[in-house]
């Protein structure tokens, strides 16, 4: 008898415990970066982000002037790298902008339900 009541109080104290915190699927925490936005001069350059609070992440996507046909990590003016051994950084590379028109891209990251967009900007000359 003991016993059954033994397990009734461990059944009823667990129960209590799981239920006290209110854990919704896909609650994340947001995504914390070294910087939110990169800009670039017409001359081009490397600039990097990195992630603090998430070491498994990945790029979604990337759209390029407002068009998402790029789904790829390059295109014929940048390239969007993620070391294999730096992990929560990503490097985005541009070339040089010989053009009138501002490039625009964003990137976007994501580490489960978190999406966090990067808009990159490269002026123009």
């Amino acid at each position: 008898m003991k016993k059954k009541i033994a397990i009734s109080l461990i059944a009823l104290f667990a129960t209590a415990i799981s239920c006290t915190k209110e854990s919704k699927d896909g609650d994340w925490d947001p995504m914390k970066l070294s910087k939110n936005e990169i800009v670039f001069p017409a001359e081009g350059g490397t600039d990097s982000i990195k992630v603090k609070n998430y070491s498994s992440w990945w790029i979604s996507s990337v759209f390029v002037n407002n068009s998402d046909d790029f789904r790829s990590t390059k295109a014929d003016w940048m390239e969007i790298v993620v070391p294999d051994d730096k992990l929560n950084w990503v490097y985005v590379t541009v070339s040089e902008n010989t053009t009138d028109s501002l490039r625009k891209a964003t990137l976007v990251m994501t580490a489960g339900d978190i999406f966090k967009s990067i808009p990159i900007t490269q002026n123009s000359k």
